[in-house]
């Protein structure tokens, strides 16, 4: 297994810039749609309404994003490795992923 070496900022392997997002979704794959349209709409009120609230500024220019992250790479990464199996058990079922970043 190959090892994550200690330089390298989590966000280039994530290839999202923090500074550009209020919040990544980390979500499992077999969440269901509606779930994530909901989640998704409930963020983009509360972002925008903090960003009109903190910055004042005309709510034509508010574009904020929300990205998707899976969980199985993310546990990968968070341990330090590039490769792995991940076993997520959870209430209802159990998904196993074999990743090779």
């Amino acid at each position: 297994m190959k090892r994550i070496p200690r330089r390298v900022p989590i966000f280039q392997l994530l290839l999202t810039d923090p500074k550009s997002h209020e919040v990544i979704v980390v979500e499992h794959p077999l969440m269901p749609l509606h779930i994530k349209e909901k989640l998704v709409r409930i963020l983009f009120r509360n972002i925008q309404n903090s960003l009109l609230a903190v910055y004042k500024i005309k709510k034509s220019f508010i574009h904020p994003s929300i990205p998707f992250a899976p969980n199985h790479p993310l546990a990968l990464l968070a341990s330090g490795r590039m490769s792995g199996l991940v076993l997520d058990s959870g209430h209802l079922e159990s998904t196993v992923r074999l990743f090779s970043l």
